[in-house]
């Protein structure tokens, strides 16, 4: 890194990887003091028990629905201008996101057991200060909710809730109109299919079974892949809150990135390695990128804690090479960070419609090679 002074338990590791390398891209910057801030900042979200990420886009000027060059264009300008994006991060027990991260260099075996101790992972829509949908996964059982409303509105579209007319849908139907959640418990999911020989079957079709990724390794390709990026940074103190700069270029930091996913260590890590040909066709569209485009955004540190990260999207909109991309001067995206969030629990009982008869139909259709005819007799039309 160049620098300059001024499973379910695998996103919950990626996640608290990414959030750690936000504040770790600090600490090679800047000053004692500022060494010092990114040190702490990042001491302080590596020791908390949850994080959320609240996704953002500042646009004061409307510049992504400017440059729109259709009705659908600047419906789904409007659409990401107003939507806001939360994630949160919470691993099982009282597992800090930095021992999340350790975790699970030799994860188990059994993939039920750890679904079921996969800590809870929250992704929540708001179109503007309205919830849209949510989906939470707690320790292998996956709750999602939908407001039909706020999705029509958001959207410009209803959703086709009254075209499922099979009886078997009636009680799901009914739970999303009342506001309820849906309840999957996919660990046990799981358990029923893999007695059922489904999974067998699966591996036996790919000649492979699913491994889960080593966190070390995770951590080590991360490490790397900034170390390589092309990054200068400038920072400044004002109080207590340190701010930096960042400014990325792209171009060469995707080809240094080619490098190290190709090292030995990492060619193998997503189950298989990157062919002759795929690493060509990958060189050959990045060479394309114009040149000198750097991407530019922010990170600040406010009282010893990473509270905000910004990306510009005018260096995004220039890689695109489009005639319009000179329009986009000010918009960015903007990811707010807690690193004490309210925790996120199961819904009530009574707030939750149970999908499990509808997983035992799907088994038992495929179980029996009976796929089309399930499919049949949803009711779904239109």
């Amino acid at each position: 890194m160049r620098t300059t002074a001024s499973s379910t338990r695998r996103r919950l590791v990626a996640g608290g990887a990414v959030s750690l390398a936000l504040v770790g891209t600090l600490t090679a910057c800047g000053s004692v003091d500022d060494k010092l801030a990114a040190r702490d900042a990042m001491h302080n979200l590596r020791d908390a028990k949850a994080a959320s990420f609240t996704l953002d886009l500042d646009d004061p000027k409307g510049e992504l629905v400017s440059v729109a060059t259709s009705a659908d264009d600047e419906r789904a300008a409007r659409l990401a201008e107003d939507a806001v994006i939360r994630v949160t991060i919470d691993p099982a027990g009282d597992t800090t996101l930095g021992e999340s991260s350790k975790q699970g260099a030799t994860p188990s075996p059994d993939p039920v057991e750890s679904l079921k101790k996969s800590g809870t992972l929250e992704l929540v829509w708001s179109d503007g200060s309205t919830q849209v949908a949510a989906v939470r996964l707690v320790d292998g059982v996956l709750f999602a909710r939908l407001d039909p409303q706020a999705w029509e509105k958001a959207t410009g579209s209803a959703l086709p809730l009254d075209a499922a007319t099979a009886p078997q849908f009636a009680t799901v139907v009914d739970g999303l109109k009342a506001g309820k959640w849906l309840k999957l418990d996919l660990a046990g999911a799981y358990a029923k299919a893999k007695a059922a020989g489904l999974l067998d079957s699966v591996a036996g079709a790919t000649g492979t079974t699913p491994q889960a990724l080593d966190p070390g390794a995770l951590r080590a390709l991360g490490r790397d892949l900034v170390d390589a990026a092309d990054l200068t940074t400038d920072v400044s103190q004002d109080g207590d809150k340190t701010l930096v700069k960042y400014q990325v270029d792209v171009k060469k930091s995707l080809l240094a990135a080619l490098d190290v996913v190709t090292e030995p260590q990492y060619s193998t890590l997503f189950g298989r390695s990157i062919s002759a040909s795929e690493l060509t066709q990958a060189r050959t569209s990045i060479g394309k990128l114009p040149d000198g485009t750097p991407v530019t955004g922010t990170a600040t540190v406010e009282s010893k804690h990473l509270t905000r990260a910004t990306v510009d999207l005018a260096g995004i909109a220039k890689l695109s090479q489009d005639a319009k991309a000179s329009a986009i001067t000010t918009a960015k995206l903007v990811v707010d960070i807690d690193d004490s969030p309210k925790a996120v629990s199961s819904p009530d009982a009574g707030d939750t419609v149970a999908l499990d008869t509808l997983v035992d139909m799907a088994l038992a259709a495929a179980k029996g090679g009976m796929g089309g005819a399930f499919s049949g007799s949803t009711g779904l039309t239109g």
